[in-house]
């Protein structure tokens, strides 16, 4: 699957933005591995017979984690002074 996806891109992706200061791209990274998670999350779930209950629960979690990585991309790209702080 990720044998046609060029090892550049995937270099790209994991180093981010090349304007970012390096615990921004320490930052970038961080928000990389948690959409994997994400993704291997709404994969998995389906999978592990939930009651439907608890399923929608997960979804939801699911939907609250990539809303706040959305969040953090979005401020780590214009470097807002939350995430910008460099001391």
């Amino acid at each position: 699957m990720l044998a046609h996806v060029p090892f550049s891109r995937l270099a790209r992706l994991w180093s981010g933005p090349a304007e970012l200061a390096r615990p921004l791209q320490l930052e970038w990274r961080f928000a990389t591995v948690r959409w994997l998670g994400i993704v291997v999350m709404l994969l998995g779930l389906p999978l592990i017979g939930l009651a439907p209950e608890r399923l929608r629960l997960g979804y939801a979690v699911v939907v609250l984690a990539a809303a706040y990585n959305l969040l953090a991309t979005r401020l780590i790209l214009v470097q807002h002074p939350l995430v910008a702080r460099v001391s």
